[in-house]
């Protein structure tokens, strides 16, 4: 269990590679998991502030009403099965105060260390995987960029044909592009869930945007916002929901050579 008080949220195993959310219908990734049990199992003290502490020093170091608050369980909804429940204090660029619930001390924590925490909410852990298909099933590919479209109809195996607008087609790179979108994931980690200030994030009308669609009627559509580095950030949607990601950097270069509106398109 992990989150301050205004972002509570239950993380619950439910075999050794499958955790869910209550409340929450998307899928896990459990590497994340995994990889938040193995940063709370290397946390290391850098400082003992205070041996024995008062109801004045907990108020002092921000534990009387924590920031936040971490409970690893042994058994789900089982309150006496507590192997480790650690309270998070004050936080400044020199470190952040933490306490044991069992313990008397009170210790300090590198702010690097405490910053790989998950920080934002439960989403953070929704699974990377954004959507599968294989190029054989796609039927066209649809690019909309600078008010110009630019289709490309699916024939067969590296048989590819202009659908609307007009340049040359780079068939193999379309063909090795396309069944790379297919296996399309969030790089590193999730963004944002929601996109209520697109230009936050470089959104806006123009921008590029790739819609798939699959033989059985289905689209998958991508749309791209600022750039940075050697890829951009990104939005899906998924369950009724806009989903902010950064685009995998192999996959946006391959995007950017073959899947862009080309300057001779009308």
């Amino acid at each position: 269990m992990i989150g301050p008080d205004t972002n509570h949220f239950i993380l619950q195993r439910l075999d050794a590679y499958t955790w869910k959310i209550p409340g929450e219908k998307f899928p896990v990734d459990p590497n994340s998991v995994q990889y938040l049990i193995q940063l709370l199992a290397s946390l290391h003290v850098s400082q003992f502030v205070k041996d024995v502490v008062t109801p004045a020093d907990l108020a002092a170091n921000g534990l009387a009403k924590p920031w936040r608050q971490i409970i690893l369980r042994s058994a789900a909804g089982d309150s006496n099965a507590i192997i480790a429940h650690l309270l998070f204090g004050n936080v400044d660029t020199n470190q952040v105060i933490v306490q044991r619930a069992d313990e008397n001390f009170i210790y300090a924590i590198a702010p690097e260390d405490y910053k790989k925490l998950p920080q934002l909410g439960a989403w953070q852990f929704r699974d990377r995987t954004i959507w599968n298909f294989s190029e054989t099933n796609v039927a066209q590919v649809t690019v909309q960029q600078n008010g110009k479209t630019w289709q490309l109809i699916h024939h067969g195996p590296n048989h590819w044909s202009l659908g609307a607008g007009s340049g040359a087609i780079n068939t193999p790179g379309v063909e090795e592009t396309v069944h790379d979108l297919g296996h399309l994931y969030a790089y590193y980690e999730w963004m944002a869930r929601g996109l209520s200030k697109p230009a936050d994030y470089g959104f806006k009308p123009g921008n590029l945007s790739i819609t798939v669609t699959l033989k059985d009627g289905q689209s998958q559509t991508v749309d791209f916002g600022l750039a940075t580095g050697n890829t951009a950030v990104a939005a899906v949607t998924l369950d009724g929901e806009r989903w902010v990601f950064l685009f995998p950097p192999d996959m946006y270069q391959l995007v950017s050579s073959y899947l862009v509106v080309q300057s001779s398109v009308p």
